[in-house]
């Protein structure tokens, strides 16, 4: 299990997910551009032959630019991915970082704000979140005494 690093100051958190190894990387990225190709040489294939464009080509199309989107997302997450927590004035804003886009923003309000850990095994866990109604968990892994040092810095 890869353990992450991460930083903060009193109104950010950003835990950094650690890198892949590039052979898997490039393995992936190797993937993601056959699934980006094959459906456009299945058009052309069918469009120089005669027979013309039929629904399997746009099905074609759709199931590998499916497949390519989350290879991508998670090639991305792998290379650059983080976690960024930001304290606001009455709430906690969560998103991933993906380094080219950002995945969808939550919210929890301050009020009654618990952290927990998420524990993995005895050396590593996962920071949460909750106020009560919602919880927000953390997908990188961090060392317990880094965990320990986050919530006892962040207590609100």
């Amino acid at each position: 299990m890869r353990i992450s690093s991460f930083t903060q100051d009193e109104k950010l958190l950003e835990i950094k997910a650690d890198r892949a190894p590039i052979a898997i990387l490039i393995i992936m990225s190797i993937i993601a551009v056959l699934t980006a190709i094959i459906p456009i040489l299945s058009i052309v294939y069918t469009g120089i032959s005669g027979e013309g464009l039929h629904l399997g080509n746009f099905i074609l199309l759709f199931v590998f630019g499916f497949i390519d989107f989350f290879l991508v997302r998670i090639i991305l997450w792998n290379c650059y991915g983080r976690e960024r927590f930001e304290l606001k004035s009455e709430s906690l804003e969560y998103y991933a970082d993906y380094g080219w886009f950002k995945g969808e923003k939550r919210e929890l309000l301050l009020d009654g704000l618990k952290f927990e850990i998420i524990f993995e095994n005895e050396s590593v866990g996962r920071l949460s979140i909750s106020n009560g109604n919602e919880v927000i968990d953390s997908v990188l892994t961090l060392s317990i005494p880094d965990l320990n040092k986050i919530i006892s810095e962040w207590k609100i």
